[in-house]
């Protein structure tokens, strides 16, 4: 089946039509939310990933992003390793990285494809990822 099994179950066509490949280290991105030096960030596909963030500000930070209206008009969001966001110092009760993605896909409009724990970011084992014909 390969390394993403979700990529042989997954209309393509709407990755492959599209040459809009946007990459970003999510604070990077959410800093730059209403100032001129974002880019045009609209109809691509969204790559995201941070390091050593808790989950609750990967929540803030991602929260930005679809308040912004950023993530709703991309084709698909795509996640990587958000690596240390559970393991930060935490209340009971308090987000997992889980619970933040299921509730942003959860305001998502179903046209745009959210996939999370893709093996790129600030990790040692990383993937090439299949985009493009």
């Amino acid at each position: 089946m390969g390394i993403f099994p979700w990529f042989q179950r997954v209309d393509k066509s709407a990755f492959l039509a599209h040459n809009r490949i946007i990459f970003f280290i999510v604070i990077t991105e959410r800093s730059l939310v209403g100032s001129p030096w974002l880019p045009e960030v609209s109809d691509g596909i969204l790559f995201l990933e941070d390091v050593d963030e808790a989950a609750y500000r990967v929540e803030r930070m991602l929260l930005t992003l679809l308040d912004a209206g950023i993530l709703e008009r991309q084709r698909a969001i795509l996640l990587g390793d958000f690596a240390g966001a559970n393991n930060a110092w935490r209340f009971p009760g308090d987000a997992t990285l889980a619970r933040v993605f299921d509730y942003i896909r959860s305001r998502l409009p179903e046209r745009v494809l959210m996939v999370s724990g893709l093996p790129f970011g600030h990790v040692p084992h990383q993937a090439t990822l299949p985009v493009g014909r």
